[in-house]
């Protein structure tokens, strides 16, 4: 009986608590890494949508800028004159870009930090998702005259 007792071997408690110390290492370890990759694909999905909104917003405003026959900068507004007589003005309300046609108000988009309207001769437009509008993105347009006296 004696000689059953000596071959069976357990495992000790220092075997244990090694184990058990080595995988939570492990376990953190990864923890860690899939914490920070779950952030960084959020921070960077955060971002391309703040740049398509921009990019969304500056096409809009570009395409009633090329469609309009005159185009006012007013109190930080961007005022447009249609040749069918309507009057359109996009300002920053906050955050939001407005498009103003009458009595009609239509968001554009929300989360835009800074615009910039500049007229001429050439408007430019400068629209960023930070309060500095020094990064960004920008555009500008050229107004020609035309044989209609534009």
């Amino acid at each position: 009986m004696k000689s059953l007792i000596k071959n069976t071997r357990g495992m000790t408690l220092i075997e244990i608590l090694a184990v058990t110390v080595i995988t939570s290492i492990i376990a953190v370890l990864v923890f860690s890494i899939i914490h920070l990759s779950v952030t960084q694909q959020v921070k960077q999905t955060r971002e391309t949508a703040s740049l398509n909104d921009v990019t969304y917003a500056l096409k809009v405003v570009t395409k009633d800028i090329r469609r309009s026959k005159n185009a006012d900068i007013i109190d930080k507004k961007l005022e447009l004159e249609f040749p069918d007589g309507s009057v359109v003005t996009y300002s920053l309300e906050g955050t939001q870009l407005i498009k103003e046609v009458g009595e009609k108000i239509e968001l554009i988009t929300d989360g835009i930090g800074c615009t910039e309207f500049t007229a001429n001769g050439v408007i430019s437009i400068k629209l960023s998702n930070t309060s500095d509008c020094s990064e960004g993105q920008s555009t500008e347009i050229h107004f020609r005259k035309g044989e209609g006296g534009n």
